[in-house]
């Protein structure tokens, strides 16, 4: 567990997977989710136990929770993780609508910077931001991230970058 003066981070375990299910299925999700294959409650139960070990699957989720009651209003993702150049991407998503916009988002990437360094030897992440995602755009640009110019154009996604 991994605190802070609000949040804290847990690894997602099999108790959240309905909640986690729940929360890809909203509009809000798909609409900022790079997310492809249909969701269904047994690919989260999957994904959750692939992700238990990060540097075989190359991917984990942490839940976001609020400190004083430990209830979850959100995921952080890190994935597409490439030890050779030691980068991986992050994805975040705070699911309960009035969490938003307090700080919370924050307060978890900080906190993944610190996971992502410090215990599994990251050096670069990156966020890939779909081109109508204003919102995240301006967060990502607000803590430190860097518009990386792409060679190709990914989708119809900007990618951000941060050196740890």
């Amino acid at each position: 567990m991994h605190e802070s003066t609000d949040i804290f981070l847990r690894l997602i375990c099999k108790d959240d997977a309905f909640m986690t299910y729940l929360w890809e299925l909203t509009e809000d999700a798909k609409n900022v989710t790079q997310i492809q294959n249909k969701v269904s409650l047994v690919l989260i139960y999957e994904l959750i136990e692939e992700q238990q070990n990060f540097r075989d699957s190359g991917q984990t989720r942490f839940v976001i929770c609020l400190k004083e009651n430990k209830r979850p209003i959100g995921t952080i993702d890190l994935y597409d993780f490439n030890v050779n150049k030691g980068l991986a991407s992050v994805g975040i998503l705070i699911a309960e609508k009035e969490m938003r916009n307090k700080g919370y988002a924050k307060e978890a990437i900080l906190q993944l910077h610190q996971i992502a360094n410090k215990q599994l030897g990251i050096k670069y992440l990156e966020a890939k931001v779909q081109i109508s995602n204003v919102n995240s755009i301006g967060f990502f640009e607000s803590i430190g991230y860097t518009k990386i110019v792409q060679e190709e154009v990914v989708s119809d996604a900007i990618i951000y970058q941060f050196k740890l």
